[in-house]
């Protein structure tokens, strides 16, 4: 062997170093070619008699190939490559370390890459100071942000035992949507007895049914909602569906394989799969937030405060049920940015309050006669509440209504007045009389004709006085003349 600069290929212990890719050593079985001293442990590749100075030569099955003046490659033909350490005992070392001064890069051009160990696996980056780990348990612990590359999206999906999504996170950054879905699959059979007659088309694939009513409503309710449906037909593989036509009890649905030997199949069994899907979903493309659960009920619950907040309109809407609004005290509405001048407020006792304080109640067994009916209060003025001013609704035996003043019924201490201040009817439980008042507007004079407690009719300015036993002739103020007939008006003259 002739000896060269130190720069060149060495053999030191169990090491193979080569700084320059022009020299080799090569090896046979365990055997170094050549005698290996301390006087001659350089080698050049002219010395182990390979290549000639061509820039490639072999060690055992390898071979090593200078493919350019930067890369030297190792290659190993048709054949699995293992590369292992050893050791006598637990606690003694026997890593393996593999350290590149520049990048390290690892390839798979025909399959997979695949990383097992009997604990976990971790990926660290930045001297350690982040790591992924992927734990025995399957738990991966993930140091911080998962942040997808441009124009890709980030998919998490968890499959049932049939490998079909029943959990899905999707970060979709090209439809700026960001969304969490979870499906609950289900499967409803159908037998011939569901239909007249049913087959599966060739071309196009589809299934035909007709009468076929309880398909048709499944489909409605519940298939046709489903983000992915599947169909065995006559106890065969699933195959997926893509839609449906229906009308008149009849249904078509297109799916996407026709039957063996292109050869129409008479349908007596069906197996649809299909799945409800719950989800929140924040989509800008669409300028939509959207939480929709498929036969769930939805919560928002808070041991503090939930603002919902929107600056366009807030619709609340169940189209199959109630609205129910459940507090332990008050229920508050405002409008007009919340200002106290506009805000109705449903209070424990059970009163409406309005804007300005008053308010509406439907106190039960309050009924004026004491058969315990319920009333409707209407309080204008809860600084008047005390002089009974304030209207009652209320319902009596046997088939009665009445509008009064407040407080007990036949005893208020407030008159109910029908009308305004100049024409009117007022009902007084004080005076125990009625008097309706009429207005001249030329004059400016209120005329009130009053039904007294005593039975008499005290006409305007007692021009005219009215009860069972009078008779005569009287002048009115406007000069007429009125003749009275045992409390009875019999003539009045001019007309």
């Amino acid at each position: 062997m002739s000896s060269n600069s130190s720069s060149e290929y060495k053999v030191v212990a169990d090491q193979i170093v080569s700084p320059d890719p022009d020299i080799i050593l090569k090896i046979s079985g365990d055997l170094y070619k050549g005698s290996i001293t301390e006087d001659n442990r350089y080698a050049t590749m002219a010395d182990v008699g390979e290549g000639g100075g061509s820039g490639s030569a072999d060690i055992a099955d390898f071979t090593f190939e200078q493919t350019d003046e930067d890369e030297t490659t190792m290659s190993l033909h048709d054949k699995d490559m293992t590369l292992r350490t050893t050791r006598s005992g637990a606690g003694v070392d026997a890593d393996i370390n593999i350290r590149s001064a520049d990048d390290v890069f690892i390839t798979a051009e025909g399959d997979a890459i695949e990383l097992n160990a009997t604990g976990n696996v971790s990926i660290s980056v930045g001297d350690g100071a982040h790591a992924w780990e992927f734990a025995t348990n399957g738990v991966t612990n993930i140091p911080g942000e998962v942040v997808g590359s441009p124009n890709n999206n980030i998919t998490l999906t968890a499959l049932n035992v049939d490998e079909r999504p029943t959990a899905l996170l999707s970060l979709d950054q090209n439809n700026e949507r960001a969304s969490l879905k979870a499906r609950d699959w289900r499967q409803s059979s159908f037998t011939s007895s569901d239909w007249a007659t049913g087959v599966w088309a060739v071309s196009p694939a589809q299934i035909v049914l007709t009468t076929a009513p309880n398909v048709i409503s499944m489909y409605e309710s519940d298939f046709g909602q489903s983000p992915e449906l599947y169909v065995s037909i006559n106890n065969g593989e699933d195959i997926l569906a893509s839609g449906a036509s229906y009308g008149g009890g009849d249904i078509t649905i297109d799916i996407a394989t026709s039957p063996e030997a292109a050869v129409e199949v008479t349908i007596t069994d069906l197996v649809f799969k299909y799945a409800r899907e719950s989800k929140v979903e924040i989509d800008y493309d669409d300028d939509e937030l959207n939480i929709v659960g498929r036969s769930l009920d939805v919560g928002i619950t808070s041991t503090r405060g939930i603002t919902v907040e929107s600056n366009d309109d807030l619709r609340v809407t169940s189209t199959g049920d109630d609205i129910v609004i459940d507090a332990a005290d008050d229920i508050f509405f405002y409008a007009n940015s919340q200002t106290s001048q506009y805000q109705w407020r449903m209070n424990s006792a059970g009163q409406l309050v309005l804007p300005a304080d008053g308010y509406i109640t439907n106190p039960p067994t309050s009924s004026g006669d004491g058969n315990g009916y319920s009333t409707i209060q209407i309080v204008t003025d809860t600084t008047r509440y005390d002089t009974n001013q304030y209207l009652i609704v209320d319902t009596t035996a046997p088939k009665q209504i009445h509008i009064r003043a407040g407080g007990t019924q036949d005893a208020s201490s407030a008159d109910l007045i029908v009308g305004a201040e100049e024409t009117n009817v007022k009902v007084s439980d004080t005076d125990k009389q009625v008097v309706v008042s009429a207005y001249d507007s030329d004059t400016s004079t209120q005329h009130a004709w009053t039904f007294g407690n005593d039975g008499v009719l005290y006409g305007p300015n007692a021009g005219l006085k009215l009860d069972g036993g009078v008779s005569g002739s009287f002048t009115s103020a406007d000069n007429k003349t009125i003749t009275v007939t045992n409390g009875i008006i019999t003539a009045i003259t001019p007309l």
